[in-house]
């Protein structure tokens, strides 16, 4: 990975300064990285069958976020950490990072190398984060693995720098690792690590009632395989950064020990579900061919085709093995992703110290392995890149979920968790059963007040626990509550003391009521005895009138009878004559 490009201002340089990079091999370095990139489909598939159903358009979905956000922030300066080093005489060199080309660009006169050289790269940057969302798959919070995929680049880009650059230390003390074997693999395969444990395994993974968790798609699994194992030819052959001089010699070798690699882990893969599992398991299977392809990535140009099918087997029994060995140790790794890629990537790096070969074509190595001849030194700057590059890997990854998980939940509650990712985090719905509109109303408000509250376990709590709140939340909710009971008890004290008082208050009231109604009892009761008798005599006056107007008309009553009955017994002559003085009357 010796590809002599200077990032630093592009613009700047002079066209004599710049060292150029054939049409062929920019072409092959772009179609390499073009497989890469399809690669990472491959990984998506293979996770996401060999996760829940109910959880596999959530992973598809991360892998998508793995090449945006991360491309973004290698971009930003990934690039320049990874490759920018100062082109004059008079720059700045340092063996740790490089320090130039941030917001990456190039002049056209340097585009194709450049260009080519950073497409190749962000796509190594990009694998090494994805690697990550397998080995946390089902549990993981999308929003917060959204920034971890940002940040993460800054576990790449350091280590590739170190093993890559033109000053890297570990390349300045003659590490060889031609295709990313420890700066993709193992930091990817460490961080996932670091990951699963921090956010603790799958609910109901390792009780007691024997519950196994069923892959959604088998078929997806050997599907993302099958693109993985023929895109690790890009991977590897694409390493050797073009196809002129002597490269497209070491391009075909690698070519050819990928393969044999494969073939190695595969048979490995298929023996062992045969005899130890009696069936051909296709987890096994799958994971037994992805670890000899990581074997194999360090040492792929500068070995021999039979010594490909050893490190290829060997892998394969790291990977398997491994598997199971964390799985003994309730380590939850749903798709063998940490045995897979830094168990390959410390045996590969391993396996450069005892059978790499002295490379006079392209100089990728200047030494012979221990088990040709060569000096044990090799297998000890081998050894030493693994412990700093794991270690670096470790604390990056440490920090990032740490940091990450003050701010936003990094894991999955346990009712989220119960209803999967593609409900929570993306409205989809795996199950048969036909809803009517109310129940799909109700389940949507369920989706968005999971969506706005998301309340989660945070990363140290054991699996099965209750929910509990973000420590930083708990802590200002705990700060709120003393100062509410502080003003809560001050003004239960004012409350009693005004309580008191009005008691107080309320007995001298009591007293001088009881004082004045005593003073006024003498007055009301000389006042009540006038009324009733002023009472009494208008009602003895009104009975007398009522008597004297019923004597009056009695007599009227009396004088009118008479009158009538003295009508009625004169003659006819006798009444026209009382007739005729009446009218003469009148």
């Amino acid at each position: 990975m010796s590809l002599n490009v200077s990032s630093t201002n592009m613009t700047s340089v002079p066209p004599t300064e710049a060292v150029q990079v054939g049409h062929g091999d920019a072409v092959w370095i772009l179609t390499s990285a073009f497989i890469i990139f399809t690669m990472i489909s491959g990984f998506g598939l293979v996770e996401s069958g060999m996760v829940s159903k109910k959880n596999e358009t959530n992973i598809m979905v991360k892998n998508a976020l793995d090449v945006i956000f991360g491309g973004l922030s290698y971009w930003i300066f990934g690039f320049a950490f990874s490759r920018g080093e100062p082109d004059d005489e008079h720059g700045k060199y340092n063996a740790f990072s490089g320090s130039a080309n941030f917001f990456a660009d190039a002049s056209r006169s340097r585009m194709g190398g450049v260009f080519a050289l950073y497409f190749f790269q962000a796509s190594f940057a990009t694998t090494a984060t994805t690697i990550v969302s397998g080995a946390i798959a089902e549990r993981a919070n999308l929003q917060a693995y959204m920034v971890f995929s940002f940040t993460n680049t800054l576990a790449f880009c350091f280590p590739a720098y170190w093993v890559w650059g033109e000053h890297g230390w570990l390349k300045e003390l003659g590490v060889i690792d031609v295709g990313g074997a420890s700066p993709v693999h193992l930091v990817g395969g460490v961080a996932g690590l670091v990951g699963t444990i921090m956010l603790r395994p799958r609910r109901n993974k390792y009780n007691d009632n024997g519950l196994t968790l069923k892959m959604a798609s088998p078929t997806n699994v050997l599907l993302g395989m099958f693109m993985l194992w023929w895109g690790w030819l890009g991977f590897n052959c694409g390493s050797t950064f073009g196809v002129s001089g002597g490269k497209w010699k070491l391009a075909s070798r690698s070519a050819v020990c990928t393969l044999n690699a494969s073939i190695g882990g595969g048979i490995f893969a298929h023996l062992f579900s045969v005899f130890y599992l009696k069936r051909v398991d296709v987890p096994t299977f799958m994971s037994g061919i992805l670890g000899s392809l990581v074997s194999i990535t360090a040492i792929c140009a500068v070995a021999r085709p039979g010594e490909s099918i050893f490190i290829g087997f060997i892998g394969s029994v790291i990977s398997v093995m491994g598997w199971l060995l964390l799985e003994k140790f309730n380590i939850d790794d749903p798709v063998g992703a940490i045995s897979t890629h830094a168990g390959g990537a410390i045996w590969s790096m391993l396996a450069v110290g005892l059978f790499v070969e002295q490379d006079r074509l392209e100089d990728f190595s200047e030494t012979y392995g221990v088990f040709k001849g060569g000096h044990f030194r090799i297998l000890g700057v081998q050894l030493l890149a693994c412990l700093t590059i794991g270690l670096w890997a470790a604390v990056v990854a440490f920090l990032q979920f740490f940091m990450i998980g003050k701010f936003i939940h990094f894991r999955f509650s346990e009712y989220e968790e119960k209803l999967g990712a593609d409900f929570c985090e993306h409205a989809v719905d795996h199950s048969t059963e036909r809803k009517t509109p109310k129940q799909l109303q109700k389940l949507e408000r369920m989706r968005a007040a999971l969506a706005i509250k998301n309340k989660v376990a945070p990363a140290n709590s054991p699996a099965g626990y209750p929910q509990e709140k973000n420590l930083r939340f708990t802590l200002f909710q705990t700060i709120v509550g003393a100062l509410w009971s502080a003003q809560r008890s001050t003004r239960v004290n004012q409350l009693q003391a005004e309580e008191r008082e009005g008691k107080e208050n309320e007995k001298g009231h009591s007293k001088l009521r009881s004082v004045a109604s005593v003073l006024r009892g003498g007055g009301n009761f000389t006042q009540v005895s006038e009324f009733q008798e002023e009472k009494l005599g208008e009602g003895e006056a009104f009975a007398e009138n009522r008597k004297g107007v019923a004597r009056f008309r009695a007599i009227a009553l009396a004088l009118r009878g008479a009158q009538r009955m003295r009508r009625v017994t004169q003659s006819p002559a006798e009444q026209e004559g009382n007739s005729d003085d009446d009218h003469t009357r009148t």
